[in-house]
């Protein structure tokens, strides 16, 4: 396979985008298929298989399974939906999640079918027993091999796995500035916010009128990337829908170099070796394109492959290096932003395309000085152990502003107690810490369903750490202890010594970003006042 597949990713001028379905979800998590869960959440509504048939029954009299299947579907899920909500507000068996999601029920009027699909779904976290080898394959791929994920899917495997900037809709897809790398783009919708899961016949009905813009906006992605297909049938309407709208806005010879940078990945359990063919993709105003069509069963060997096509810089760097440039075009104030190296003049054409450049935004003071400051990894470490002995007044205003330019906001109230006045001033007023508790929660985060009250609580009921982390991000302020808390993450560190390093790969990137940002809201908390 690499001999075949490795020239033709390297001849494209970007790393791939990975088109992510369904069969990934089932893989990896055992997610069911878009009828098993509807079937699922049927049986909890009538406890009758024969009620059930019934009811699937009429739908395909509606429209036939075989030719109109999201058609079908959906109104099989419109039917289920309408039954279950007679029974979902006041029966016994549903009071576990009408108060678990009462505020998505109440406030932003979520119909119960999405809300149990939601729950059912975040429940699957385990990775499959027999696929956790190819799973630590699949995880090798983030940092420099990826650009980005586009995915139909609901649950948050990919969030797992990359830790990218998440999507998480159609609205927030079309009306937000994105970067075409290190970002997900989650087209059907989020379990983190069961509102926007389109699955029923008014969500389709929405997405075939979004399709166009929704095209438009991955229409970049498709001329400048690879694309690599991943848990899909070439029979799945909703990737031919999309398909249908990118080639109509492309022209010929357009349409011809997408193809030779599309893979379409094709699982065949009786298969013991990859092999590498074509597929011949067919459109409703007689074009055709011919995509590379990959055959195996294990994809281990895939991912490896992917893997050794590597950008030199991480994919979540060069995404903040982009935002950066940006936001500096955008707003037109290069001053005191941007230091470049230039080569000489008199370099011939192909010397300069060797030489290496290096350029930065916020640190043209630190490049000039060569100062050596110290890294994010020691800062988080000495906000819990206690131990670095780093000078207050360098750090706040050195350090801890160049960090946050790459970064994001770093901890450093520990170092402020001890800092002078005037360094006191100086970060006050720059407002170089963040200044409020709330800065913490992400979006994502504040959509997550808060169901504890303590640390100490989520210690007793959550087993792994991936999924502590995830509940201690929801607390409030006032639900922290901060000796507990900090009794925690010291803990924790002491157990995981590698966790804030983004390059220990025995730990998520989710969990990492989760760690550091509990010692933030640690530093916040107890040394803020």
């Amino acid at each position: 396979m690499e001999e075949k597949l490795l020239p033709l990713l390297k001849q494209a001028d970007a790393l791939p985008f990975l088109f992510v379905g369904s069969g990934m979800s089932k893989r990896y998590l055992n997610i069911p298929t878009w009828f098993d869960l509807v079937k699922h959440i049927a049986m909890k509504v009538y406890q009758d298989e024969f009620k059930f048939e019934s009811v699937r029954r009429t739908a395909a009299k509606r429209f036939d399974p075989n030719k109109e299947y999201n058609h079908y579907m959906t109104t099989l899920v419109d039917m289920v939906s309408d039954d279950l909500e007679n029974v979902w507000i006041s029966e016994e068996r549903f009071a576990e999640n009408r108060d678990k999601y009462q505020d998505e029920y109440l406030r932003k009027g979520t119909s119960p079918f999405k809300i149990e699909i939601a729950d059912l779904i975040s429940k699957k976290q385990d990775i499959v027993e027999s696929m956790s080898e190819e799973f630590e394959a699949l995880k090798s791929l983030s940092e420099k091999s990826i650009s980005g994920i586009i995915t139909t899917n609901y649950d948050e495997l990919m969030e797992r796995v990359f830790g990218f900037e998440v999507y998480e809709s159609q609205q927030e897809l079309i009306f937000h500035v994105k970067y075409n790398i290190g970002e997900i783009y989650k087209i059907h919708g989020s379990v983190t916010n069961p509102k926007t899961i389109m699955i029923d016949s008014s969500d389709y009905k929405e997405i075939e009128e979004k399709n166009k813009y929704i095209a438009a906006k991955l229409m970049t992605i498709f001329v400048e990337h690879p694309i690599v297909f991943m848990g899909y049938s070439m029979q799945d309407e909703d990737i031919r829908h999309i398909l249908e709208d990118i080639q109509a806005s492309l022209t010929e010879k357009q349409l011809k170099n997408i193809a030779k940078r599309m893979f379409f990945v094709d699982w065949n359990k009786g298969v013991t070796k990859a092999e590498i063919g074509t597929l011949v993709i067919n459109f409703s105003n007689g074009r055709s394109i011919t995509v590379t069509r990959i055959i195996l069963n294990d994809f281990t060997e895939l991912y490896r492959v992917l893997e050794k096509n590597k950008a030199k810089y991480p994919t979540k760097i060069l995404r903040y290096m982009k935002e950066d440039i940006y936001k500096l075009v955008l707003t037109n104030d290069p001053r005191d932003k941007m230091l470049l190296s230039l080569p000489s003049e008199k370099m011939t054409k192909n010397e300069i395309q060797n030489v290496e450049f290096v350029y930065g935004f916020g640190v043209i003071d630190l490049a000039k000085r060569g100062y050596s400051m110290p890294t994010p990894v020691e800062i988080y470490r000495d906000i819990l152990l206690d131990d670095a002995k780093f000078n207050p007044d360098t750090i706040l205003s050195r350090t801890i502003p160049e960090l946050n330019r790459v970064y994001g906001k770093m901890p450093g109230y520990k170092y402020f107690k001890d800092s002078n006045e005037s360094t006191r001033q100086s970060i006050l007023k720059k407002h170089i810490l963040a200044e409020e508790f709330d800065k913490f929660k992400t979006k994502s985060i504040c959509r997550r369903k808060n169901s504890y009250r303590s640390v100490k609580e989520i210690v007793a009921n959550e087993d792994s750490l991936y999924r502590q982390l995830q509940a201690l991000e929801t607390l409030n302020e006032d639900e922290i202890v901060v000796s507990d808390l900090e009794n925690y993450l010291v803990k924790v560190f002491e157990k995981c010594p590698g966790i804030f390093s983004n390059a220990d790969k025995r730990y998520k990137s989710t969990e990492t970003s989760s760690m550091r940002r509990m010692v933030r809201e640690l530093d916040f908390l107890k040394y803020k006042n």
